[in-house]
C-alpha cells in the first residue's frame, strides 16, 4: 500500500481524538433534535418537578468537557452542554450565566446561550457570542427581549472558540468553566416562589453557591448511582447498590420526603428498597422508609412525613436496593429491576 495513502488514513482517524471534538458554529435545531428533547421532557410533571437554576455539575455534555472538583462543567473543546427541565410558570425576561474561562492567545472563550420551550418546540438564542472573560465565577446577565413564553426549557451552551488563534506549537490552553444557568421568570407565581428563593439574587451575585442553585426536587437521570444507569428520566437499578440525589437545599424546616419509583417483579417478589436523608454537615441520618416493597409496574408515588420536620440546610437523599436477586432461581429468566423517577423534598 502507498506510504502516503496509509499516513493520511491514520491521520483521518487519530486526529479527532486528539483534538476532542469540533463543532465551531453551532447549528439550528433539526425537527429531529427538538423532537427528542421534547420527549426527554414529557414526562416531566410541572408542578413537582419546578426549578429556575441547575448548576454545571448537574448538565451533560457531547463529550467535549467533564464536571470539574468545583462543581462546574468544564469545556475543553467546542461542543455543547445542556440543562433539561427547567420548568418556569410565568414567563421569562432574563437568563443568567454563571461561568469562568482561561484565555489563550489573549483571546477568551465565547459562548453560545439556547433556551428550548419542549412544548412549542422552538428555540431562542439569548446570546449569539459571549465572552467569557474573568478566571472566577462571574454573572452575565442575558436579556430577553420581548421575554419567553412559560413553559419546560431546555437550555444549551455552545463553547465556539477553543482553538482559534493559538498557534499549533503553543501550551496555552483555551477553556471555559460553566457554574450554573438561573431563569428569572417575569412574576414568580407561587408554585415558583420556593425555587426562586433558594438562588440568589442579581444584587448579590456572589453569594450563589452549589447548594443555593439546587433544587429541592431531582429527577431519577440526575442522581449518582453506584449500579445501572439512567433510563430516560429515570435511574435503572438492576443490581443491589446505591443511587444518590446530592444537594438538596432547604432553607425551611423540612416535612416530608416524596418520590416516585417502579419497578419489575421476579419470582413473584418486587424489588425493595430503603430510602433515608442524609444532612450533609452533620452526622444526621433519617431512615424513611427501612424495607419498601415497590409493587408498581408504573410509575408509584410514595411519601413519608417527618415528625418532627427536619432541619434546614443541605440534604442527600440515598435510595439503596436490597434484593436484587433474593429467591431467584438461578436458571430462572426473571429479572428484578427497580427504576427511581424522581425524588423531592417538602418544606414546611
Amino acid at each position: 500500500m502507498n506510504h502516503r495513502y496509509m499516513l493520511l488514513v491514520l491521520l483521518s482517524v487519530s486526529l479527532p481524538f486528539i483534538f476532542g471534538c469540533a463543532q465551531p458554529k453551532p447549528s439550528d435545531p433539526t425537527e429531529a433534535d427538538i423532537a427528542k428533547d421534547k420527549a426527554a421532557a414529557a414526562s416531566v410533571n410541572p408542578k413537582r418537578m419546578t426549578r429556575l437554576a441547575v448548576t454545571g455539575a448537574q448538565m451533560s455534555g457531547d463529550n467535549c468537557g467533564r464536571v470539574d472538583t468545583d462543581g462546574s462543567y468544564m469545556m475543553t473543546s467546542n461542543g455543547s452542554i445542556r440543562a433539561v427541565d427547567l420548568w418556569v410558570n410565568g414567563g421569562i425576561n432574563e437568563a443568567v450565566v454563571k461561568a469562568h474561562g482561561a484565555p489563550a492567545g489573549d483571546v477568551w472563550p465565547k459562548i453560545k446561550v439556547r433556551l428550548i420551550n419542549t412544548k412549542l418546540a422552538k428555540s431562542f438564542d439569548v446570546a449569539e457570542d459571549l465572552t467569557i472573560n474573568t478566571k472566577t465565577g462571574k454573572f452575565y446577565p442575558l436579556n430577553v427581549t420581548g421575554g419567553l413564553p412559560a413553559g419546560n426549557y431546555i437550555a444549551e451552551i455552545f463553547y465556539t472558540n477553543n482553538s482559534e488563534g493559538i498557534p499549533e506549537f503553543s501550551k496555552e490552553d483555551r477553556n471555559v468553566w460553566i457554574d450554573a444557568i438561573i431563569l428569572n421568570p417575569n412574576a414568580p407565581s407561587p408554585k415558583d416562589k420556593a425555587t426562586t428563593e433558594s438562588v440568589s439574587t442579581l444584587e448579590t451575585p456572589t453569594t450563589l453557591t452549589a447548594e443555593k442553585a439546587s433544587p429541592l426536587s431531582r429527577l431519577g437521570r440526575d442522581m449518582k448511582g453506584d449500579v445501572g444507569k439512567a433510563d430516560g428520566t429515570s435511574w435503572l437499578m438492576w443490581s443491589n447498590g446505591k443511587l444518590i440525589a446530592e444537594n438538596l437545599y432547604a432553607k425551611k424546616a423540612i416535612k416530608a420526603i416524596k418520590f416516585n419509583a417502579h419497578g419489575s417483579q421476579a419470582a413473584g417478589v418486587w424489588p425493595v428498597i430503603q430510602v433515608r436523608v442524609a444532612h450533609t454537615s452533620s452526622s444526621m441520618l433519617v431512615v424513611a422508609f427501612d424495607s419498601l416493597s415497590v409493587d408498581s409496574a408504573t410509575s408509584k408515588v410514595f411519601q413519608k412525613e417527618f415528625d418532627p420536620p427536619l432541619e434546614v440546610g443541605n440534604y442527600n437523599a440515598e435510595f439503596l436496593f436490597q434484593n436484587n436477586s433474593d429467591g431467584i432461581p438461578a436458571d430462572s429468566k426473571e429479572d428484578r429491576n427497580v427504576w427511581i423517577d424522581s425524588v423531592e423534598l417538602i418544606e414546611m
